[in-house]
Parts: structure tokens; C-alpha cells; sequence
């Protein structure tokens, strides 16, 4: 499978794995934790990479449990782990797991983890997988960019795409095909696509659109050469990384949708604001926009 190999050749390169095997909690994790990890408990570390998460909560007092699916990053966790007595990890696809229902206190997904799962049948069969393990009063966090974003994660996506994806798309500018009687493509998107240095084929065509007045919309590309990609999915051409960005309510759709309530959100700018009430409030505003951590319940 391209996208799962993909993945799985990113995250076991050295400097991946060293990276993540060096990593400790980020400041805005220990800010939400000590917010919302209240009480001593089970947590399960999913997508935990080299322990980066684990071990510190370990540290505090947690039993952790974390699963992954790389290889090279469980075993560096592993290599760690014989110094920590609260930790274990597990190699495996968590679809395969077979955990006690009801059984974790926590659940973390960290670092937009999610979002390097392909398929939306995938990502709805974990999270389910994860309601029936968590406890009745149990708490879920876990983050994700928006597809709203607007400074660097779309703008770098879109960029790293813009070669690939064109090859094989139409942009119906009033016009039903990508180019023109003389296979060019419509004047009034020539300019845009020099300054962009946009590449295509003439006459390659396809069904789907993907510019409407020169703005490149973020929710309708699709890499069509791959029919396991759907919308907002995509390649980061600079490491051939799988990336899906999730809308705001694509999120809450997800999560609700599969036995989850939600209990909160949080944007990144509004975490560091906390001690300022006024910055708070407008920071709660970017929210849409901003890298959030999601805290969901069982229904």
C-alpha cells in the first residue's frame, strides 16, 4: 500500500527515530496535563513513537501503555524502557489490538497523530476501538492542525503538491476541461500559474475541480493518482509524507460519531494565554484556525 509505505519509511529514518527518541513533552502538553490528567491512572500513549510522551508521564506517576506500529520507534522506546517499571509498548496496528473494554482512565493521541492514519474507515474503526477501552469517566485528548490554518501548514502542503497534482486534474474556470482549444490552459489563470511556476500536461483531464477565481481551495485537492485518497488528503513532496487535514467539524463529527462527547477545545494560542483573561478571550476566537487539543468523554 503507497500511502502505508509511505509513512512507514518516514518515521524509521535515524533522524526520525533519534528525534523522537531525544523529545521530551512539548509546554503546551504539560499546560493542558496538569489541567486535565488529574488523577493517577492508566493511560494508553497510541501513535507513541519512541516514548516521547510516555516516559515523562510515567515519571509522574501514570502507568502507560503505548502502541505503534514502526519497528524502529518501539524498539528505541523499548531500549529506554527497561530503566521505567510503569511502561510497556506494543507493536501493532491498534485495529488489531483486542484491549479490556473500559479499562484505560486516558487516552492520548498526541501530535496530530491522526492525521497520518489513511482512510476515514480506518480513523472511525480506531476511534471506536478507543470508546470501548476508555473508562465511563475516562478523558480522550488528542490535537490536530486545522484545515483552516492559514499560515504554514496548508500554504507548505499546498506548495509541496502544486507539481503533482496537476498533471492529472482539471480547473473548470467557466470552461468544462483544463485547457483551452490550443490545449493551453484559460488566460486568466495563465499569470497565476508563471508565478506559482505551475507544470501540467496538456490534455490530461479529469472530473474533479479544483480552483474557482484563482483561489486554490485546501478542501478540494485530491491526489487522484491513488484511489485510496479522499479529500484533504495529502502528499508533503518533500518527504512523501501522507498528511490529512481535518476541518473543525470533521473532527467533531468523527469523535461524536463514534460514542465520544465533546468536553473541550483548545487552541494553542489559547493555552498560552490563560493568565491574560483579555488575550484568552480573543485567542478562543483563533480557535478554528489555530492548532487545537480536543478533550473528549464517553457519551
Amino acid at each position: 500500500m503507497q500511502v502505508l509505505e509511505s509513512i512507514e519509511k518516514f518515521y524509521s529514518s535515524e533522524k526520525i527515530v533519534k528525534f523522537y527518541s531525544e523529545q521530551s513533552l512539548f509546554p503546551l502538553e504539560e499546560i493542558l496535563f496538569k489541567k486535565y490528567l488529574t488523577r493517577k491512572g492508566t493511560i494508553l500513549d497510541l501513535c507513541c513513537g519512541a516514548g516521547r510522551a510516555s516516559f515523562p508521564l510515567s515519571e509522574m506517576g501514570f502507568e502507560v501503555i503505548g502502541i505503534d506500529i514502526n519497528e524502529k520507534l518501539i524498539k528505541a522506546a523499548r531500549e529506554k524502557a527497561v530503566n521505567y517499571s510503569n511502561t510497556s509498548f506494543i507493536l501493532s496496528d491498534v485495529e488489531k489490538v483486542d484491549f479490556p473494554e473500559n479499562y484505560f482512565d486516558y487516552i492520548l493521541v498526541l501530535h496530530n497523530s491522526l492525521e497520518f492514519i489513511p482512510g476515514k474507515k480506518k480513523r472511525n474503526n480506531i476511534i471506536r476501538k478507543l470508546n470501548l477501552c476508555l473508562k465511563k469517566d475516562g478523558v480522550l485528548i488528542t490535537t490536530f492542525h486545522s484545515a483552516y490554518y492559514p499560515f504554514h501548514v496548508a500554504r507548505k502542503l499546498l506548495k509541496s503538491n502544486i507539481k503533482r497534482q496537476v498533471a492529472a486534474t482539471t480547473i473548470r474556470h467557466g470552461k468544462p476541461n483544463w485547457t483551452d482549444s490550443e490545449g493551453m490552459p484559460p488566460k486568466g489563470l495563465r499569470p497565476w500559474m508563471a508565478k506559482i511556476k505551475w507544470s501540467y500536461r496538456s490534455g490530461e483531464t479529469n472530473n474533479k475541480a479544483f480552483l474557482k477565481k484563482n483561489f486554490l481551495q485546501c478542501n478540494s485537492i485530491r491526489n487522484i493518482h491513488n484511489p485510496e485518497m479522499e479529500h484533504n488528503d495529502f502528499f508533503y513532496k518533500k518527504d512523501s509524507l501522507f498528511y490529512h487535514l481535518f476541518t473543525p467539524w470533521e473532527i467533531y463529527r468523527a469523535f461524536t460519531g463514534c460514542g465520544f462527547k465533546l468536553h473541550a477545545v483548545h487552541g494553542s494560542r489559547e493555552i498560552l494565554a490563560w493568565d491574560n483573561p483579555v488575550k484568552k478571550y480573543f485567542c478562543k476566537l483563533l480557535i478554528p484556525f489555530d492548532y487545537t487539543f480536543w478533550i473528549f468523554k464517553k457519551k
